[in-house]
Parts: structure tokens; sequence; C-alpha cells
């Protein structure tokens, strides 16, 4: 455990500063260690909040002063604070890596909530109106209104142009994570405003992850109007409020510009109420960390990327998104032509023959229309193809191989891989892809199908990675 020693500057008492939570174990250790320096003359009296030692030895000797600490306290690695550095930056140095549990509050707009969404690490909380959502009935109300007299005023809200600082986020909709935050992000934000765009940067990519089951439940490409804009923007700057869960670290408001480009929806946005909470629910463990699975890992994966599709501005861009997302959740391999195609739509647990061959009519034509664009460097205008249609294609197969790893609860590429195996072998299924090949006048089917050399090294490995 790392501790910062600073040396007493004429009438002011040295410190001894650490800067993690101290083991409980080791308090009668220091306990012990604070009894052998006042036994080497030195006063010395450990801080209220338990983060350090304060102390005073005359004549000061500074050299001294190391020595006899790291004597009496061994169980510290104790540096001595360097003149001329910056203290936080000595510190950041101590503390590395260290996580840092925080309460985060990101601001969304374009949503609108008829009543609060609450599903495994996220709460999300309808703005501060008056009437529905009065002042005292808003769980962060009483903490963020600094306006004086609004708990008293009847019917008071935010005007979101006539107040500011942590009043103003009480207007908007307030996304709120646990969140385990490096120290180093919370030192550097208090040094500089680069510092502070890199820790919205970091809370705000995690509060918008939280919005992409919603934007997966209720938004779509025929409806781009009804889309909420991504998380933590608001007007020209991104804002976040955070409290850390520990007396070392001070709540504040953060804002800035953590990059140099967004996209904004011009319309109303979204609107939706309870059932947001339900529709979130199958995906919580995966956007939360609590599955570490590699098949979690993948979903996670892949619903990010179904969420940022929405808010790329070429379609193309946004299409090939999805495209890659699909392939990487599902992992095709080295399967090429119709069997990459039976792969994926396998994935998606077609319910019949007649289900399966539609689902494949709809995916092949989309992949085609991918292969002019990745191949042949085309755009869909010089195709003549509508790119809603196609972007709300893959965004279907996309949610309902998600929805369907959900129900599954499979933990390993392996399980997956067998699952999709015995899909492809059900006779109805086998049959569908029978008859598309057919249609295609490819006779030679049996090397095409389950039985041919590529999928039977699938099974064998019984993985595609």
């Amino acid at each position: 455990m790392k501790a910062l020693l600073l040396g007493q500057r004429g009438d002011v008492y040295g410190n001894l500063m650490w800067y993690i939570e101290f083991p409980h174990d080791l308090k009668s250790a220091l306990s012990q260690g604070l009894a052998a320096l006042k036994a080497k003359g030195y006063w010395a009296s450990a801080f209220p909040e338990g983060d350090g030692i304060t102390f005073r030895k005359d004549p000061e000797d500074a050299v001294q002063a190391l020595t006899d600490f790291r004597a009496c306290l061994p169980f510290l690695e104790i540096e001595a604070a360097k003149e001329g550095t910056a203290l936080t930056a000595q510190r950041a140095a101590i503390e590395g890596a260290e996580l840092i549990d925080c309460i985060c509050l990101t601001p969304i707009e374009g949503l609108r909530l008829l009543g609060p969404v609450a599903d495994g690490n996220t709460r999300i909380h309808p703005p501060v109106d008056g009437e529905e959502v009065p002042l005292s009935g808003h769980p962060w109300g009483a903490i963020l209104c600094d306006e004086v007299g609004a708990d008293i005023t009847p019917g008071w809200h935010p005007y979101l142009k006539k107040t500011g600082g942590t009043t103003k986020l009480l207007g908007y909709p307030l996304i709120e994570r646990k969140l385990k935050i490096p120290a180093s992000l919370l030192l550097e934000a208090a040094q500089s405003g680069r510092g502070q765009e890199k820790l919205i940067a970091f809370v705000i990519e995690d509060a918008d992850s939280a919005v992409d089951p919603i934007r997966l439940a209720f938004c779509n490409w025929h409806r781009l109007e009804y889309l909420p804009n991504k998380a933590g923007w608001v007007g020209e700057f991104a804002e976040v409020y955070i409290e850390p869960q520990t007396r070392r670290y001070k709540p504040n408001n953060y804002g800035g510009k953590p990059s140099a480009l967004r996209v904004s929806n011009n319309w109303l946005g979204l609107e939706v109420g309870e059932e947001a909470s339900i529709e979130s629910a199958p995906y919580s463990d995966v956007i939360d960390g609590a599955r570490t699975d590699k098949m979690a890992l993948a979903m996670k994966s892949a619903i990010r990327s179904a969420g940022r599709a929405f808010y790329l501005v070429d379609p193309e861009a946004a299409f090939l998104h999805m495209v890659y997302a699909i392939d990487g959740l599902c992992n095709p391999g080295d399967l090429k032509g119709p069997r990459q195609r039976f792969w994926i739509c396998a994935s998606t647990v077609a319910a019949d023959e007649g289900d399966f061959k539609a689902l494949y009519a709809r995916y092949n034509r989309s992949y085609e229309v991918r292969n002019a664009l990745v191949h042949a460097g085309k755009t869909f205008a010089a195709l003549g193809e509508d790119p809603v249609m196609h972007l709300q294609a893959m965004m279907d197969v996309l949610v309902r191989i998600l929805k369907q790893c959900v129900l599954l609860g499979k933990a390993t590429r392996e399980e997956f891989v067998d699952h999709v195996i015995k899909q492809l072998q059900r006779p109805e299924i086998d049959q569908a892809q029978r008859d598309i090949l057919q249609a295609k006048n490819i006779t030679n089917i049996k090397t095409l199908l389950q039985t041919d050399k590529i999928f039977a090294d699938i099974k064998a490995n019984r993985s595609t990675e």
C-alpha cells in the first residue's frame, strides 16, 4: 500500500497521505506505528477520514522523517513528495488504476419518460415538471437543486434557459448508473479541461450503452424522428454529475466537449413508459457486466453496435456496421455464399420452413447489396436501392438473434454452434435449404448442406473461432 509524505514547511504541519481505503486488518498496526512515532518525538495523529496522518517534530528534518516513518510504518510503501511536481500528478502515480465506486447521473435529450425506468444497474428518472414529478418526488431533487426557495414553491420546475449547474440537470431525464471509475480519470479531471472531457467520455459511453436496449425495442429506421439523442449531450455541451462513494473525492458536475462531432435528432425523439423497463430486462446482465461469458461479451458488442448504427450519418456505414455485428455475434467463420446465409438464418431460430425461406430471401437480398458495397465500391444510390429497407432488414435479423441468445442462455461459443447445427438438421429446415438451392439450380446439394466439409469441421471443433 503506497503513501506520500509531505514534509513540514515552517509552521505548516507535515502529512502522510494514502489514497485507497485503508484495510481494516491494518488498523491495529497503524495504532502501533503512531505510538512508535510518538516515542521518537513526533506529535502524530490520524486523519478522522482515515486517509492519512498529520505530524510535527521540531526541529524538522525531512530526510530523517522519511527514515522514521518507513521504520515505524513498515506496512506502507512511503515516498517523499517531490518539490516542483504537482501534488495531483504524484497522487495519480500512487493511486494507479484503483477503481472508485461512483454514482453517475447523465442527462439525455429526446427521451420523454411517462414513468421511471428501472432494471439492473440502470435507473432513468423523469425530469421535474412541477406536476407529475414535483421537486420533492425526484430522488435527486434535494441534492441537485440549488435554487433558493424551489422546495417551497408550488409547481416549481427548472426552466432550462434560466437555470444552470446541477439544477439544470433536473429538467432532463437522468440516467443513473453505478460505475467504477479509475482514480486517474478523477484526478485528471481536477487538473484540466481535457481531463474533464476524458472523464465525461468514459461516463457517457456507459450511460449511452444502458439506453441501447430501449433503442432496440422502440426505434427503427423507418421512423428515425423517434430516436433519442445520445446520452450526455444537452445543448452545446456534454454534462455528467458524479458522486464518488468515498470521502476522498467530492461530488462534482462536469461539463465539456469530449468529441468534436456528434449527431442530434431534429425532431421530438422517443416517448416511452414503464414498458421500457420490461424491454430492457433481458439484456441487463449483459449491459451491466454481470455475465462475463463469451456469448455475453459477444452480445454486449452487438447491442452496442446496433445502438451506434442509428447515429452514423452515412447509410452505407450504418448498414455495414450492423452486418459486421451480426457476423461477430454468429461467427460464421469460413462459410460463404448460401452456407453463410443458412448459418445466419439458423441462428435466428426460424419457426418453420416458410419462415426460414422468407428470412433467407430477405437476408440474402440485403447481403448481395453488402457485397456490392464492399467489393464493388458502390453506394445505395448507385445501386438504386432503398437504404432504409436494408438497414431495417439487418436490424431485424440482429434483434432476432439477440433475443434468441437471451432465450437460449448459452454461455460458450461451442454451445451456440451446437444449437445452430441442430437447427440446420431439423427436417423442415433441411428441406427449406434444399428447396432454396434447387431454385438456384445448384444440383450438388449434399456438398452444400450440413454434411459438407466446412460444416463437418465446425461440428467436430464445436467452435467457429
